[in-house]
């Protein structure tokens, strides 16, 4: 091949090479730089054709571009690069130009240079970004798993409230409230159960199914999460949130917002600050003046937990009749139940146990049968009401009902003041260091084997903060042996 290849051939061979040409390039220098540039201004129109997302910077980029241009009509102008046969001038200088990256930009370099800007520049544009969805927020309404004790619910926007009833559907913005003697367990999310404990108040702030959180105002609070619940649920208070991943009891005290992390990880955090992140059991104090949390050598255990696996939001909703408030509930398989209880929704069938006294009643629940109490003889070890240990004067029961379980009156007077007292110091300790802030009323019921030892068998709601203690204090009450085991009462009223 004696002539120069035109443009076109030097393109066709760059798509799909000739051998022929090849060998030409080979020997002949020009060409081959011809080549070079081709293949750079081609690339350089590929890469034109795509929008990068990198706006060039054109200030460094005319510079560039007006050394280039001046090399090549040096070249041109010393014969170092000739033009091809058949090809005009322009055509190869317009090549030469588009080296490297001038033929992505060539066009405003050479519009400056002539100073002729008829046509606009050339400005790379930035994609718009793709911006995720926003989740969308689906408002969810809590469900009453348990009513007990007269538990108020007030709308948002409404100043009278009304009760808690076993048909109240909970939603965002409303508040609930309990009295001292009141309890309400519910739904704050499909997987997550609210139990508010007596003498508390909170409010809904978030009731969705994909964010929860709650304000504790006063009082206490237990969450906890279903099986396989995998999102977290957020305590607020002052300032402090408290986002659980598992079981957590929050109590607002005089000067601090304890919280009891019983299972997993809990976030921690105020305000913007970074999250404080521990894992239970544990017991930490986030003190309201704004100082930094304190873990607590108190163990991290909720006395007052109610066991939640009969319980069900598409459970049976049942109406309880009403019973004497000082009887202690049962949900047999399933642990204590409040004593004012005044609804309940169970995830199948099931039967409450009530005590007064030496009087057993029983209440069955289940489909198609009517919720009535019916009275059986006790046959486990009866508690002796407080009007029978204080008796002056009485007449003997017979041997048959009393005799040969329990000890005689003077001998249950001696036990039941010693336990008052032993269990009175741990209230006294509990106001002093201000963990309790509401009145303790009622009374603990304690059971002493037939070889002397006493355990506690259940409390009044209001002493839950003291529970603990009373168990670790009840080896120290010591009662006479006897044929078999009995149970007593001892009752307190501190406000």
């Amino acid at each position: 091949m004696s002539d120069h290849p035109s443009i076109d051939a030097l393109r066709a061979h760059l798509d799909a090479p000739d051998p022929a040409l090849g060998a030409h390039l080979d020997a002949c220098g020009d060409c081959t730089r011809r080549a070079a540039r081709l293949s750079a201004g081609l690339a350089a129109l590929d890469e034109a054709r795509r929008l990068t997302p990198v706006p060039p910077a054109w200030d460094r980029m005319d510079d560039v571009l007006t050394r280039e241009a001046r090399s090549v009509s040096q070249d041109i102008r010393s014969g170092r690069l000739r033009p091809a046969a058949r090809v005009p001038s322009w055509v190869a200088t317009g090549l030469a130009m588009a080296a490297g990256v001038g033929l992505l930009l060539g066009g405003r370099a050479l519009l400056k240079s002539q100073e002729t800007p008829t046509v606009a520049p050339i400005v790379a544009t930035r994609p718009t970004p793709t911006v995720a969805p926003a989740p969308a927020l689906t408002p969810y309404e809590g469900v009453v798993l348990l009513a007990a004790g007269g538990a108020r619910y007030r709308e948002p926007g409404v100043e009278a409230g009304a009760l808690l009833a076993r048909t109240t559907g909970l939603r965002e913005g409303a508040s609930v409230e309990t009295p001292d003697a009141a309890r309400a367990v519910f739904t704050v999310r499909s997987g997550w159960t609210a139990d508010l404990r007596p003498g508390s108040s909170m409010k809904l702030s978030q009731l969705r199914t994909e964010q929860t959180a709650v304000t504790l105002d006063r009082g206490e609070l237990a969450l906890t999460p279903g099986a396989g619940q995998t999102l977290p649920a957020r305590v607020l208070h002052d300032g402090w949130s408290v986002e659980a991943h598992g079981p957590l009891l929050a109590r607002v005290e005089s000067s601090v917002l304890r919280v009891v992390v019983l299972a997993g990880r809990t976030d921690i955090r105020r305000g913007e600050a970074e999250a404080l992140t521990v894992t239970g059991p544990l017991v930490i104090d986030l003190p309201l003046d704004g100082s930094a949390p304190t873990p607590s050598t108190l163990t991290a255990a909720d006395q007052a937990a109610l066991d939640l696996d009969a319980l069900s939001a598409l459970g049976t909703s049942y109406e309880i009749p009403t019973i004497d408030p000082s009887a202690t509930l049962t949900l047999l398989q399933h642990g204590a139940l409040p004593s004012a209880l005044e609804s309940i929704r169970l995830a199948g069938p099931g039967t409450i146990q009530a005590r007064v006294g030496r009087t057993e009643m029983r209440l069955e629940l289940g489909a198609g049968v009517t919720p009535r109490w019916a009275t059986f003889r006790s046959t486990v070890a009866p508690t002796v009401a407080l009007n029978r240990v204080n008796a002056v004067a009485r007449a003997a029961p017979p041997a048959a009902e009393t005799g040969d379980t329990m000890p005689p009156d003077r001998a249950m007077l001696a036990v039941t003041n010693s336990a008052r007292r032993i269990f009175g110091r741990c209230i006294d300790t509990c106001f002093d260091r201000l963990r309790c802030q509401q009145p303790i009323t009622g009374r603990v019921d304690v059971e002493m084997s037939a070889a002397g030892r006493a355990s506690i068998v259940s409390t009044h709601p209001s002493m839950a903060p003291v529970r603990a203690c009373f168990e670790e204090q009840a080896p120290f009450v010591h009662g006479p042996q006897w044929q078999n085991s009995y149970r007593f009462a001892v009752p307190f009223d501190r406000r």
